[in-house]
């Protein structure tokens, strides 16, 4: 039968008793794990500590999410007002192209009606200067017979009478000048005599 080894008898902790006394390193509570003291926790129990670093973390997270969650808008409107502007700018450019067609148009037009008009111009100055000319024709026709009328020519028929003063076509004596007319359509002049 072995032997047990023998146990001083008695509570440790009763100094009262033989039992050899505690020293002070016994006596000193234990030293706190991680997490304990210097977050004012005073056992090994990291619990507290779990919590207040997912507390923690929790908030950074939400932070950092509501930022980017901000510059995403941010990013989104600034696209929408990008958008918009170039369509603007397009609509704009499109006005300013159809705008010039038209003008150029227009010019063309006029360019045209100025050619038109030049030709109409020039067709109005010919026949102006047509009517000129036969106005001056006529002009110099009745200039020629009124000379000749002044110079006093007349007229020998047949019978011989030769009237110098024209009697027969005197206004005061009407039988004469139906007489000369009858005279006139059956004699025909022979020559023009001064």
């Amino acid at each position: 039968m072995s032997q047990q080894p023998m146990l001083p008898a008695g509570n440790p902790n009763d100094e009262s008793e033989s039992a050899p006394a505690l020293t002070d390193d016994q006596r000193r509570p234990p030293i706190p794990q991680i997490g304990g003291d210097w977050l004012g926790d005073t056992g090994n129990d990291d619990s507290e500590v779990m919590k207040r670093a997912q507390k923690v973390t929790k908030n950074v997270w939400k932070e950092r999410h509501d930022e980017k969650k901000a510059l995403s808008q941010r990013l989104e409107q600034d696209l929408r007002k990008a958008k918009d502007d170039a369509a603007y700018w397009k609509r704009r450019f499109n006005e300013a192209e159809l705008k010039e067609q038209q003008m150029e148009q227009k010019l063309e037009q006029m360019k045209r009606d100025l050619d038109k008009a030049a030709a109409d111009t020039l067709e109005q100055k010919n026949k102006a200067w047509n009517l000129d000319y036969k106005v001056r024709d006529l002009q110099d026709h009745v200039e020629r017979l009124n000379d000749r009328l002044q110079k006093g020519y007349f007229v020998v028929y047949d019978d011989g009478d030769e009237d110098e003063d024209d009697d027969d076509l005197d206004p005061d004596n009407p039988q004469a000048a139906r007489s000369s007319a009858a005279s006139s359509q059956k004699a025909q002049p022979k020559h023009l005599r001064r």
